[in-house]
């Protein structure tokens, strides 16, 4: 929990659940991107000894597109890692958002909207579905926005995460959509 003065402490309430989101995607990434990479090497490395000509060119292909994504995925990762882990703790009175050691306060009563963030398409293998809840957007009444990261959290954590912040807004008289 952030060091938060006593003024903010008491306008708060006390704290109901915390949790922690976005640290480890972008190792996830960089991982994978690694894994993408040696696959793509692989291939390219095979390639010349295939016996058939059109079978050889579709594994330097399938290898030179496997190499340029995994480009792709370290870049994506690297951006993901560095943008540090996000921490939420909600309280009976409001939200504390932290990102890279900086704490960012709200009461519920000033927080105007909440936009469930919803998947383009749904990915069976990870789980997902069309109606999972990837995050929230929140917005305040004095127009400032963030964005809540909760696909992270493990199911139970993230479903009582995610009905508690949608009571607590809806209680104070803010607007649940999506």
């Amino acid at each position: 929990m952030p060091a938060l003065d006593q003024v903010t402490r008491q306008r708060l309430g006390p704290p109901i659940i915390d949790c922690a989101g976005g640290g480890r995607a972008g190792l996830r990434t960089l991982l994978f991107a690694m894994g993408v990479m040696v696959a793509g090497s692989a291939l390219l490395g095979v390639s010349p000894s295939l016996p058939f000509r059109a079978v050889a060119m579709v594994a330097m292909v399938l290898g030179l597109a496997l190499l340029i994504v995994g480009v792709g995925l370290i870049f994506a990762g690297a951006r993901q890692a560095l943008r540090g882990a996000e921490h939420y703790y909600l309280h009976t009175g409001g939200l504390v958002y932290v990102r890279r050691g900086r704490a960012a306060t709200t009461t519920w009563s000033e927080v105007r909207s909440v936009t469930r963030r919803r998947p383009t398409g749904p990915a069976p293998a990870a789980g997902i579905t069309m109606t999972s809840v990837l995050g929230y957007e929140i917005a305040t009444r004095s127009g400032a926005r963030f964005h809540l990261k909760v696909g992270d959290f493990a199911g139970d954590e993230r479903s009582r995460f995610c009905f508690l912040l949608e009571e607590l807004a809806t209680r104070a008289g803010a607007r649940v959509r999506g």
